[in-house]
């Protein structure tokens, strides 16, 4: 992204259109990556209270689309803003224990109790 590159108030700025523009397209992914640039960016400029919101609604768009290494990075950001990070739900695969995993594996391979 140009913001990232430009750096300063411009590239705040320009990272603002992004979010803006993203944010009433299809693009969900990259609307979550201009939210955590933002957030980052403004945390950067100690604007710290915008820069949480940014982060969080960044941590929410990722989860829902699935970059947990996203959500990941923004929760690492939020908590270098002295918030406490979001929590991260594990879903599917890997919210299974390894147990949990093998029973299923074996459920679905046709193997009964």
């Amino acid at each position: 992204m140009l913001g990232l590159v430009e750096g300063g108030t411009a590239g705040i700025g320009l990272l603002r259109e992004a979010v803006e523009v993203l944010a009433g397209s299809q693009a969900r992914l990259e609307h979550a990556y201009a939210l955590v640039d933002l957030g980052v960016a403004l945390r950067r400029a100690n604007q710290r209270s915008e820069a949480r919101e940014r982060l969080r609604d960044g941590v929410d768009l990722a989860l829902r689309v699935g970059a947990v290494g996203l959500a990941g990075r923004a929760n690492e950001e939020i908590a270098a803003t002295g918030a406490r990070p979001r929590t991260v739900l594990q879903i599917g695969l890997a919210a299974l224990t390894a147990r949990e995993r093998r029973v299923a594996q074996l459920a679905a391979d046709g193997m009964s109790n």
